[in-house]
């Protein structure tokens, strides 16, 4: 039943018969790839910065304790960071998607008007 209301809806977005606005469509694929950047910055860029900061951190421990083997630290630490911040995103996952597929579904029935 899904499918067959997504394939009636597609009339509501693309009536037949009518000339497409290479124009609107340029401009919504255009929106659509900046928000697609967008949403991987606001998944990804937390992760990014927290494992920035432990680079610079074990940096730091290498300069005030060269005897310690930051190396060897830094490969557990990272790992222990990267999947407990991915938990963390993995929950908050749902509503992203979901206000992305808002957005998408926004964007495509705008380009046939």
């Amino acid at each position: 039943h899904m499918i067959i209301a997504g394939l009636a809806r597609t009339f509501d977005a693309l009536p037949l018969g009518v000339p497409l606005n290479l124009a609107a469509m340029a401009q919504a694929v255009t929106g659509g790839i900046t928000g697609l950047f967008v949403a991987a910055l606001q998944v990804a860029g937390p992760l990014i910065v927290v494992l920035f900061l432990a680079d610079i951190g074990l940096g730091l421990l290498t300069r005030v304790a060269p005897a310690l083997n930051a190396f060897a630290l830094g490969f557990p630490l990272k790992i222990l960071l990267t999947i407990t911040l991915s938990a963390m995103v993995f929950l908050a996952l749902p509503q992203i998607i979901s206000a992305l597929t808002d957005t998408a579904v926004t964007n495509v029935l705008e380009v046939g008007r």
